[in-house]
C-alpha cells in the first residue's frame, strides 16, 4: 500500500459487493500530528464503518466515485459532522463543491487528486489519480474491480461509454489500481485490456445465441426472445445478477445491433 493510504473494507460483502465497499482513506504521509484525511467511497452507512473512518483522523474532503449507495451512503453524515465537501460527478450528491469533471484536481490534506471522468459503470462514474510515493495510483471505484467484471446497467450505464473509457484506461499500463471492490491490482492497462477482452468474449457468446434462438424459433415474441437469451447466455453463473440479468441482456443486443453483428433489435423494456 503506498505511504499515506489505507484501506477500510465496510462489512457488507455480498455477490453484487464481493467482500465489501472499499473506502480509501488518504492521510499525510510519514505525519503523525496532522490528522486530516481525504475520504474516498465512504460507503454504507454501518455504525462500525463510520466508526473505523472516524478512528482514521478529520475528514476534510469526501469524495464520490459514483452514485451507488454502497459507495456514497455514509457521505452526508460525515459531511455533516465534520463540515467537509462532498466531491462528485452528480450534481445531486456534491455539496461544498462544484460537480467534478475531467481534468479537474481537488487539493486536500496534502494531496492533489486528479479526477478521470470513466463513465461506462454509470454515467457519473469517476476514478482518481494520486502521485503516492513517487509513482501514481488510481482508485478505480467500480469502473474497474479486483478479480471481477463490472455490471454495466442501462439507464445510467452503457456499453459504448465503458469500451471508450477502457481504451483510456488502458494506457496506464504502470499505474496500480485500488478499486471499490475486491482486491488492488498491479497495472491500470492491463486490467482494462483484459476486460475488454472478456467483455467481447462474452457479447460473442450473446451474438451467437440470439442468431441460433431467433433463427429456430423466428416468430417469437421480443419479451420472450430476450429472456430466453438471457437464460442461454447467463445460465447459473447468472444468479448474482438475477435482477438485471434480462436488462444488461436487452442493453448488450442493442449494442450489438449497432455495431452490426446481429439483426435489427429495438425492444424496449422498463430500464432500458
Amino acid at each position: 500500500m503506498p505511504d499515506g493510504v489505507a484501506l477500510l473494507r465496510a462489512n457488507n460483502p455480498g455477490p453484487m459487493t464481493l467482500g465489501g465497499t472499499n473506502t480509501w482513506i488518504l492521510g499525510h504521509p510519514g505525519s503523525s500530528s496532522d490528522r486530516s484525511i481525504v475520504v474516498i467511497d465512504p460507503g454504507p452507512l454501518l455504525d462500525d464503518h463510520l466508526a473505523a473512518i472516524r478512528a482514521c483522523g478529520r475528514p476534510v474532503a469526501i469524495v464520490l466515485t459514483h452514485h451507488h449507495l454502497d459507495h456514497s451512503e455514509a457521505a452526508s453524515t460525515l459531511a455533516a459532522e465534520f463540515g467537509a465537501p462532498i466531491y462528485a460527478a452528480d450534481p445531486q450528491l456534491a455539496r461544498g463543491s462544484t460537480p467534478l469533471v475531467d481534468g479537474d484536481t481537488v487539493p486536500a490534506a496534502g494531496w492533489e487528486l486528479h479526477v478521470l471522468r470513466t463513465p461506462g459503470h454509470t454515467s457519473d462514474s469517476v476514478c482518481i489519480l494520486v502521485d503516492a510515493g513517487g509513482g501514481s495510483v488510481l482508485f478505480t471505484g467500480d469502473t474497474l474491480l479486483g478479480g471481477s467484471t463490472t455490471i454495466i446497467a442501462p439507464p445510467s450505464g452503457s456499453l459504448a461509454e465503458y469500451f471508450e473509457t477502457m481504451r483510456r484506461l488502458s494506457a496506464l499500463v504502470t499505474v496500480p489500481g485500488l478499486p471499490g471492490h475486491g482486491p488492488a491490482f498491479s497495472s491500470v492497462g492491463d486490467w482494462a485490456s483484459h476486460n475488454v477482452s472478456y467483455r467481447e468474449e462474452r457479447l460473442s457468446q450473446l451474438a451467437e445465441a440470439f442468431t441460433a434462438i431467433r433463427d429456430d424459433a423466428p416468430e417469437l415474441p421480443d419479451a420472450e426472445l430476450l429472456a430466453r437469451v438471457a437464460a442461454a447466455a447467463y445460465g447459473q453463473n447468472g444468479a448474482p445478477v438475477a435482477p438485471y440479468i434480462e436488462t444488461m441482456t436487452n442493453a448488450q443486443l442493442r449494442f450489438l445491433a449497432d455495431r452490426g453483428q446481429i439483426a435489427r433489435w429495438d425492444h424496449r423494456s422498463p430500464n432500458g
